[in-house]
This record gives C-alpha cells, sequence and structure tokens, in this order.
C-alpha cells in the first residue's frame, strides 16, 4: 500500500512481477505432479466455488449442467 501511494507505477509493476512468479511456480509444480494430482480429491473450497459459479450461470443460461456434487436441483451444497 505505502509503495502505491509513493509510486503507482512501480506498486504495479511488482504485483505484476509477483503474479508472474506465482504463475511459473504453480505451473512448474502442476507439470511435475499431475499425475499424483489426478489421484486427490478436489478440494472442498474448489467444489463449493464451482458451485456457486454454476448457480450464477443457471440466472443466465439455464442449459448449465449439474456438476455431480452439489444438491438442491444440482446447484447447492449442503
Amino acid at each position: 500500500m505505502l509503495l502505491y501511494l509513493i509510486n503507482p507505477l512501480e506498486a504495479y509493476n511488482f504485483n505484476q512481477e509477483v503474479e508472474e512468479h506465482s504463475f511459473a511456480t504453480y505451473d512448474q509444480y502442476v507439470k511435475e505432479n499431475v499425475e499424483m494430482l489426478k489421484t486427490k480429491p478436489a478440494p472442498r473450497a474448489a467444489i463449493d466455488y464451482g458451485c456457486m459459479v454454476n448457480a450464477l450461470y443457471k440466472a443466465q443460461f439455464p442449459v448449465v449442467v449439474p456438476c455431480g456434487f452439489c444438491k438442491g436441483g444440482g446447484y447447492a451444497h449442503d
């Protein structure tokens, strides 16, 4: 926040570098562990987020297919 107040352009560039580094390290992790990751269940937070997005899209596009994890018409969790 302080950097933004002092130099907004530098703050933007720093944020961009952090995001690029995050993407690169996560991408490398996924590529190196793809087979192991395929055997793990999705985290509950990811499932909840996916169903929330499905519910939002269902309101706009009634043809959205339920994800299989959701109840109550396929779009809400316990």
